[in-house]
């Protein structure tokens, strides 16, 4: 019976695969390209570098850099790959940073526009703003925003 039901899955399986494998695996399929764009794309992108290993540096960014040719920009020369090749680690090791935008301490500056935007609207003398949601309750309650927009941790006390 499992053997039966194992080649009942083959005959079904193998021709999806057998089509995927030709349009998306052989060098003359219609969407081969398009795969190979979309591996070497991930060269850019932040999360997929932020996961990698010194090892993978070496390894599948240089690979994914070669792959950069399938885009055909006049950009992606040789000298650009070279350049990308020696920035790699510095790439990652960027992308592996924190990058919560809630950590970063507020400027001088973003306080005074954020104050001079809570007097204009005028809130009650005992209200107290404090925390990730000051900013977007003034934009809520102004009508001019949408979703709350997070903010640096500001207890703002107005009198």
């Amino acid at each position: 019976m499992v053997l039966l039901l194992h080649l009942h899955g083959k005959s079904i399986l193998k021709p999806a695969g057998d089509y995927y494998t030709k349009l998306f695996l052989d060098e003359e399929g219609d969407c081969y390209n398009i795969r190979q764009m979309s591996e070497a794309a991930l060269i850019f992108d932040p999360v997929e570098l932020s996961k990698m290993s010194d090892a993978d540096i070496a390894t599948v960014n240089y690979y994914r850099a070669d792959k950069l040719d399938c885009f055909r920009y006049r950009h992606f020369d040789s000298k650009f790959k070279e350049k990308l090749r020696k920035e790699m680690p510095d790439l990652v090791r960027e992308a592996k940073r924190d990058h919560n935008l809630g950590r970063i301490p507020e400027s001088k500056e973003y306080k005074t526009r954020l104050q001079k935007r809570i007097r204009r609207k005028k809130p009650d003398s005992d209200t107290v703003y404090h925390g990730r949601t000051m900013l977007g309750n003034i934009l809520n309650e102004s009508g001019s925003g949408g979703k709350p927009v997070e903010t640096n941790s500001l207890h703002t006390h107005l009198h």
